[in-house]
């Protein structure tokens, strides 16, 4: 399945691959396309630009010659106006005095115009120079901004490298983390494997004990970890170790011994066989090795027979314990060697099949199943638990080296984060160079434009002024001029010239400004060509040859290709470790054909032994029959001999070798005279005997019960006694404090707690032990509050009732502090000056007992005495439990309330 999975992991790494390819390569071949589109458009750019670098100074030169030809118009219809004026002066004005007031009027009028426009060409100069001045900063400004674009490529192509560099190693390190996701994998599935073989050698180990040894060992376990016992060093068989050969032999020889418990002393014996009784947790004996003595056998100096302790490997400090078990016991090569090595060192012998001669010279034996042997159940485990320690330490250092990588990976996030963030603010910085640079070049061109008008705006001024003051100074020659006087001969001349002069430059006008118009036309396509298209089309193909990113592809490409490139390794593995499977596999099937074979073979031998044992089994049936039989005649001849009764001594050797007729004739002689005694009761003395014995046990186990009953008695009225005492003594030390929370909560009021007594009791001595246990019955409050009438429970309102409760509570919490106390709502009864008693009360006993104090309540009076308030919200059919302050809880509760 994991070879599957790998192979579509691989085959779909490989369609992104070359997903990822065709896209590059589609990106590249955009690119290419959008570089030479720029080049054609960047070429246009640089004849359009220079196309209107060569129209513009034609196109100020035509707009001044038109604006020349028409201030030259104005100035010949103004000279013409005047020669006209003059001409007719002599009939229009009737005196001298007339004709100067009216010429004055005129040049206050004039000076007047010429002062507005002196005041206007000002205006169009501050502006035509503030528009120059911000051309000048736009393009500094311009400037600084291709700089900073210029240095932000360089940087965000370093940042690009960075990134590009450590989403690299972030994809080497999840490679590297992959392979430590298997590797750590691999080693949990070893250790739990190990782990769930070793609970099953356990359980194995454990099915071999008694039960009340299993748990006797479990329990000692837990006695030492819950009492902390140290000096105790677990069962013998898990302190020595020795060859499999001799496992038989050790098991045979200690027995259920290999499982006590070695101590270094027997305090520490004493110890946990008392809690282990207490507990009832099971049966164990321990080995104190401060009390075991005693020496090993010594060597026999037979190459037949050696003593079994030698072949025992253990820590020189058990050896009292292994001496006590296996320090008498000779290993022997056979059961003829045992038996004459037992005779002659009085030593217990053993062989290696188990058979074991008693020093006494008792032989005892027979088969040993090797597959449920407890030595080598305790040696694999000891394995297992060998290589589990080794296990741990590789699945920890494989944690260790995937918590490194996985470090290294959050490391190279945090960097990579970085150097995207880096990325993302220098490509801010350049998009927002780039558009303020935009705007500044649209900015430029509209006040380029807006200069121009105002130039010629300027111009337009300044020749209106130059008429202006050519007006005021004809009007200032007119007043030395005589009214009759008239024109000289060169002003007629010019009069007569004038005309044609001015229709011949209104043509010449008309001409300049269609000139003028033409090249205007041109050169506004040019800008409108070069604004919409040409530029916007040059920003569009750098924004997208921008959006193209061939290293991020490119870097995506090679991850995918370094994944690759695992997964292939990976792959080669798993087929390698797929065809070991397979051989593996080939391997298990020959063996299970040739265990199949066996097992044929096994079946027909069972079925041979099972006809033999059915066979055995009816021969055995009938000896149990006949066995049968002969018991039943047996407890006969017994029944009838108890019927003889009690037989003389010298009965048996009387009767001794005389014939079985003649011992049956005596007895039917016997039978006829015993007749004649048939009302005599022949167990008389073995019941008198019987009834003797019995009534002297009677009569010791009388004595026991009345000095048992006696002592037992004691013992209850010594413990009635302390339980009356400390019974007054508690109710003393809660009445005293009753009394004085009761009117510390009550500021007017006092209380007390009265103790009721029988009124079989009333005035009678306690000389009787049970009348003293019995001499109280209730405990009753009396309470007044103003100082009124004392009242009892029922006469009380519920929020009293609640302020009694209340006091007793921390009155019996003086006398036995509780670790915390859990109060829901106490106060929701409560008047408000109860409610701030109570808080305070509660601080005090929190302060001074060191008790924990937990409450609910929706009044503010809790919630200004508490160290830590905590809301429960419900929101979303949830509760939420959120640490918040004293003043959220306090407005929380106004709002509520």
């Amino acid at each position: 399945a994991e070879r599957a999975e790998c192979t579509q992991r691989k085959a779909q790494l490989e369609l992104d691959c070359q997903d990822v390819e065709e896209r590059l390569q589609s990106d590249q071949s955009a690119l290419v396309d959008r570089q030479q589109e720029l080049r054609s458009i960047e070429a246009e750019l640089q004849q359009s630009h220079a196309e209107l670098a060569r129209i513009r100074p034609t196109y100020e030169e035509k707009l001044r010659h038109e604006e020349a030809v028409t201030s030259r118009i104005g100035d010949c219809e103004h000279r013409l106006a005047a020669l006209y004026k003059k001409q007719g002066r002599g009939s229009q004005y009737k005196s001298q005095a007339e004709k100067d007031a009216a010429v004055q009027r005129e040049i206050k009028e004039r000076k007047k115009e010429l002062d507005k426009k002196m005041e206007q060409m000002k205006k169009l100069s501050a502006d035509a120079q503030s528009i120059e001045q911000i051309l000048v900063t736009g393009r500094e400004r311009s400037a600084e901004l291709q700089k900073t674009m210029d240095e932000s490529k360089e940087e965000l192509q370093a940042a690009e490298k960075e990134h590009a560099e450590l989403q690299a190693l972030r994809n080497t390190l999840a490679n590297q983390r992959n392979q430590h996701w298997k590797v750590e994998d691999e080693k949990d599935s070893d250790l739990q494997k190990m782990q769930q073989d070793m609970k099953k050698k356990e359980k194995n180990l454990e099915a071999s004990l008694p039960r009340d040894l299993q748990n006797g060992l479990n329990s000692v376990k837990r006695i030492c970890n819950d009492h902390r016992i140290t000096g105790v060093h677990g069962p013998l068989i898990e302190l020595f170790e020795c060859q499999d050969k001799f496992d038989t032999a050790v098991e045979v020889t200690a027995g259920t011994s290999l499982f006590h418990i070695v101590v270094d002393t027997d305090e520490i014996g004493s110890k946990i066989i008392h809690y282990l009784n207490q507990e009832k947790g099971g049966r164990v004996s321990v080995l104190p090795l401060n009390v075991l003595g005693g020496k090993a056998a010594s060597d026999t100096q037979s190459n037949d027979a050696i003593p079994l302790i030698s072949r025992l490997s253990y820590h020189e400090k058990y050896h009292p314990a292994f001496v006590q078990l296996f320090g008498k016991v000779l290993l022997c090569r056979s059961l003829d060697v045992a038996t004459a090595m037992s005779r002659q060192t009085n030593l217990d012998c053993i062989t290696m099949e188990g058979d074991q001669v008693n020093k006494k010279g008792a032989v005892t034996g027979g088969y040993h199943d090797l597959k449920h042997s407890r030595m080598a159940s305790m040696r694999a485990i000891k394995t297992l638990s060998a290589k589990m320690v080794g296990a741990r330490q590789e699945l920890d250092a494989a944690k260790a080296a995937h918590a490194q990588v996985e470090a290294e990976i959050n490391q190279t996030l945090t960097k990579l984060e970085k150097a995207r963030v880096r990325q993302q603010k220098v490509s801010s910085l350049v998009e927002g160079a780039k558009n303020e640079q935009a705007e500044l070049v649209h900015g430029a061109q509209t006040r380029s434009n807006q200069l121009e008008a105002k130039q010629r705006q300027l111009r337009a001024t300044e020749d209106a002024v130059t008429r202006v003051r050519a007006q005021i100074q004809e009007a200032e020659e007119e007043l030395k001029v005589d009214l009759m006087a008239s024109l000289t001969a060169d002003e007629k001349a010019e009069l007569a010239s004038l005309n044609p002069e001015i229709q011949r430059l209104k043509k010449e006008q008309m001409k300049a400004r269609t000139e003028r118009m033409d090249v205007e036309t041109r050169k506004s396509k040019m800008e409108v060509s070069l604004e919409t298209n040409l530029v916007k089309r040059k920003s569009e193909l750098e924004s997208e040859m921008e959006g193209v990113d061939l290293a991020d592809r490119s870097q995506t490409l090679q991850a995918h290709k370094i994944q690759l490139q695992g997964l292939t390794q990976q792959l080669s593995e798993l087929t390698s470790r797929f065809q070991e499977k397979k051989g593996q596999i080939s391997e298990c099937k020959l063996k299970a054909t040739s265990v199949k074979a066996r097992l044929e073979e096994l079946k027909t031998l069972q079925d041979a032994e099972e006809q033999l044992l059915q066979e055995e089994a009816k021969e055995m049936e009938q000896l149990m029959s006949k066995r049968t039989t002969l018991l039943q005649k047996r407890e006969e001849l017994q029944r009838q001999i108890r019927e003889l009764g009690s037989l003389p001594s010298n009965a048996f050797d009387k009767y001794k070798g005389k014939a079985v007729k003649d011992l049956h004739r005596a007895l039917q002689q016997c039978h006829e005279a015993i007749k004649k005694f048939s009302h005599v009761n022949k167990k008389a003395l073995d019941q008198f005997l019987q009834f003797t014995e019995q009534r002297e046990d009677l009569s010791r186990r009388h004595e026991e019960v009345e000095t048992s009953k006696t002592k037992i008695a004691e013992l209850v009225e010594g413990l009635d006694r302390k339980k009356d005492e400390d019974i007054e003594r508690t109710f003393r030390g809660v009445a005293m404090h009753f009394k004085e929370i009761f009117n510390e909560i009550v500021q007017t009021g006092k209380g007390e707690l009265v103790m009721i007594k029988n009124k079989d009791a009333e005035g009678e001595e306690n000389t009787n032990l049970e009348a003293a246990v019995e001499k109280y019955s209730a405990v009753q409050c009396r309470v007044s509050f103003g100082g009124g009438e004392a009242k009892t429970m029922k006469q009380l309102s519920g929020g009293q009732k609640a302020v009694v409760a209340l006091s007793l509570i921390f009155a019996i919490q003086k006398v036995d502090p509780a670790p915390f106390y859990l109060f829901d709502e106490i106060d929701a009864a409560l008047d408000a000056q109860y409610r701030a008693a109570v808080g305070n009360m509660i601080r005090k006993q929190a302060n001074s007992a060191g008790t924990q104090f937990v409450t609910t309540t929706f009044r503010p009076e809790l919630v200004k005495v508490c160290a830590k308030v905590y809301g429960v919200t419900h929101k979303n059919r949830v509760s939420c439990v959120d640490v918040i302050t004293k003043d959220d809880a306090l407005g929380f509760i106004e709002d509520f309330n």
